[in-house]
């Protein structure tokens, strides 16, 4: 068992208990779906309450998390190396692997990004969760499971308020690589259709034409080299939609 609590900052005031759940605490959908079947797991000052309660400033939510068998504590060396490619006193960036989680897929485990950021930051003694209840050290942007590349870490409430800032701003741009099979015809160019997301199936479409549900996807290619039978590709996400590059 663990427990994890935030005092609610003037920023929050006003929002539900599952906000300060995922944007606070950084817990997944799924797993703040089954905390709210499970008794006195989620607290408001100290009084058992559903996910859509009202938090004001001052208030401390706390929940209780059933950890995974053999999980390691926060208070252990990380379990995942971290391969840091700059850190200053604000932000961290990390070269996140294939098949690493940003966040927890489902009940809590500390073999995610993010919890061994955390750890590491704690282990440093630049992070004390008991001190620092109005903020928990949280990813700036997120990569999916079977994609690699560079995952900026906040620090502190004002990094992450100014890198929300400049990802939502477009200053930061992202450029993807990846390995397809043939040769592109044209060797560069624009894609541009319509997504749609199947969440039961957790797939996704492709169409030529706008379709109930869909959202215009845009990617911009060029082939980088070549063997005739497999091309590298650089990509840039004019729209960012769930696995757009794959499907498009």
């Amino acid at each position: 068992m663990r427990t994890l609590s935030v005092t609610v900052g003037k920023d929050c005031d006003g929002k539900m208990v599952k906000g300060i759940l995922r944007g606070e605490l950084q817990l997944s959908y799924t797993l703040i779906k089954r905390l709210k079947w499970r008794e006195n797991a989620i607290l408001l000052n100290g009084q058992s309450v559903h996910v859509n309660a009202v938090v004001h400033t001052g208030d401390v939510v706390t929940v209780t998390l059933v950890e995974r068998a053999g999980a390691p504590a926060a208070a252990l060396p990380c379990p995942l190396p971290l391969d840091i490619v700059y850190e200053d006193g604000n932000i961290l960036l990390v070269d996140k692997k294939p098949g690493v989680l940003c966040h927890s897929a489902g009940e809590w485990s500390w073999n995610t990004l993010i919890a061994n950021i955390q750890a590491y930051l704690r282990a440093k003694g630049e992070w004390d969760p008991a001190r620092e209840n109005s903020f928990a050290p949280a990813l700036c942007n997120r990569i999916d499971r079977n994609t690699g590349g560079i995952v900026i870490a906040a620090k502190n409430a004002e990094a992450l308020r100014i890198m929300d800032e400049k990802v939502k701003n477009r200053e930061i741009e992202k450029i993807y690589l990846a390995a397809v099979v043939g040769v592109p015809r044209p060797a560069a160019g624009r894609l541009e259709g319509y997504l749609f997301k199947d969440a039961k199936n957790n797939q996704v479409y492709v169409y030529d034409t706008p379709r109930t549900g869909t959202k215009t996807a845009v990617t911009e290619y060029r082939t980088l080299a070549t063997d005739g039978r497999l091309t590298l590709v650089e990509c840039r996400l004019i729209t960012g939609r769930t696995h757009q590059i794959r499907a498009q």
